[in-house]
């Protein structure tokens, strides 16, 4: 590609120590394989336990499973009092079936 005159930028390597090539496409499979099963809640749970900072990750790992906006911050104001729910009055509760309200007691 160079004798082309392609520009070829620095490309990333993760050098593996093996003692063949066979070796080395095990441990290459090794690292990108997943054992059980990982879900937005998992993946919190260890990143907590082991003090890591998801948002300095998030460009490191590619895991298509996840939500990534699970893990970002909400981003929003304060509700003003009007849009507080009253933890002194019940809201009735209409049936499904016939249609009635009624305040749960």
């Amino acid at each position: 590609m160079r004798k082309e005159n392609y520009k070829i930028p620095p490309l990333p390597v993760d050098w593996i120590d093996a003692k063949d090539e066979r070796e080395a496409k095990e441990k290459i499979l090794l690292a990108v394989s997943q054992y059980g099963e990982m879900n937005n809640y998992t993946l919190a749970g260890f990143v907590e336990e082991n003090d890591l900072s998801f948002p300095d990750l998030i460009n490191l790992i590619n895991l298509p499973q996840i939500n990534i906006e699970f893990f970002k911050d909400p981003d929003f104001e304060p509700g003003s009092e009007d849009e507080q729910g009253r933890l002194d009055q019940k809201q009735p509760i209409t049936c499904p079936e016939c249609g009635a309200e009624f305040i749960p007691k």
